[in-house]
């Protein structure tokens, strides 16, 4: 097999993990994914893809494959409490400030997409990747706690608590934001392909379309962590946001319960190591981080997008490679973790957001490019295309 056959290993069927294998085996290395679950599945709603992100898929000969996928987007802003436009961003200043427009799409048809462009027997399901061992120049990749696969490079991409993270940096350790969220998919079609949000009492409820008359949508509010509304989550929603503006109502009654997901946020400690010796981390794993950028899956297409250029640049030396990848990535993860914990507006009650209310309130239907222009070295374009392409 090309470039001596050398095998690389991949814990997480995730967006990160399937765009990785999927660049890995453009170059002709032999690539197994691991999953936990059954195989790719994927779920939890839709997921905006910005900028940064579709260039990264550009790097990795996906970007067009994800954009016919779902909705392409450039227009929105606040919804006042009484429905009126507040601060909004236009199709203009959009794609002048950051390239291009943003894609939102189902996240279990993008997984289930990339799945499907791998080579046949590539992912394998019900494979809980729990660990690892070095052994010589190979590494031992532990499954449900057994030796189970002999590989030349292990990159874990298996989420938050990832077994492989936990191991490198000798455990995680992890702290309640205060607040949780939930997010929901919905056959319910918006009268405008805008990504609009309406925020009230320390509470947040956004909205964007993805395409074929389905709607993805999101809320945080303050609760105690591991909180168990009485009636369930869909009674709890739709009490917390009675009588907000149309259509939140509508999304949230329309919704099934088994559709939503709901996640507490927890900051995790950013990490020291993201690679030891033919191991690394990706995404969530490496970097975890809060939703209101919409970052998370963006900085894991860019980790992957950024490896594969790694992999090449150092002529498929894995632990070279690895290396490299870590000095340029964790610079700009950490900044866009750290951005991410400071601009959410999800508080609990009280005077602090009595005050932001009665602004938010009154601001006034303006655009807003200086804010969209702030975001360009996190979201823009040609800040994606230069993360992919480390050095």
């Amino acid at each position: 097999m090309a470039n001596g056959a050398r095998r690389v290993a991949i814990a997480g069927a995730g967006i990160g993990g399937l765009a990785l294998a999927f660049g890995l085996q453009r170059q002709g290395l032999d690539v197994v994914v691991l999953e936990r679950q059954p195989g790719v599945r994927g779920g939890g709603a839709g997921i905006s893809l910005w900028p940064n992100a579709l260039a990264a898929l550009d790097d990795l000969a996906l970007g067009d494959v994800v954009r016919r996928l779902g909705q392409g987007i450039c227009e929105g802003g606040q919804r006042k409490f009484d429905g009126r436009l507040g601060p909004h961003f236009t199709a203009q200043s959009f794609v002048g400030s950051l390239g291009e427009g943003l894609v939102c799409v189902d996240r279990g048809e993008l997984v289930r997409t990339l799945g499907g462009l791998l080579d046949p027997g590539t992912v394998q399901g019900n494979r809980s990747v729990t660990g690892y061992e070095l052994r010589g120049s190979s590494v031992i990749v532990q499954i449900d706690g057994r030796d189970g696969v002999e590989v030349d490079a292990v990159v874990g991409a298996d989420g938050i608590h990832s077994p492989i993270a936990g191991q490198m940096n000798g455990g995680l350790r992890f702290a309640y934001s205060g607040y949780t969220a939930w997010r929901g998919l919905v056959e319910f079609e918006t009268d405008q392909a805008q990504m609009q949000a309406c925020l009230a009492g320390g509470h947040e409820f956004g909205w964007m379309p993805v395409g074929g008359g389905r709607t993805y949508w999101f809320a945080t509010a303050c609760l105690p962590e591991a909180f168990h509304p009485p009636g369930g989550d869909k009674v709890c929603l739709a009490e917390m946001f009675d009588g907000w503006p149309s259509p939140v109502t509508n999304l949230i009654n329309r919704t099934p319960v088994d559709a939503m997901v709901r996640n507490d946020i927890v900051d995790r400690d950013f990490l020291d190591r993201w690679h030891e010796g033919p191991v690394a981390i990706i995404g969530d794993a490496a970097h975890p981080m809060r939703p209101h950028l919409g970052q998370g899956g963006c900085q894991a297409i860019e980790d992957a997008a950024a490896l594969v250029s790694c992999f090449a640049d150092e002529s498929f030396d894995l632990v070279k490679a690895f290396a490299r990848y870590e000095r340029s990535r964790k610079g700009r993860a950490k900044r866009v973790v750290s951005l991410s914990k400071r601009s959410g507006f999800t508080r609990l009650p009280g005077l602090v957001t009595t005050v932001f209310d009665r602004i938010t309130s009154s601001a006034p239907s303006i655009a807003v490019g200086p804010a969209l222009r702030a975001l360009k070295p996190i979201a823009g374009y040609a800040a994606g295309r230069k993360a992919a392409r480390p050095g």
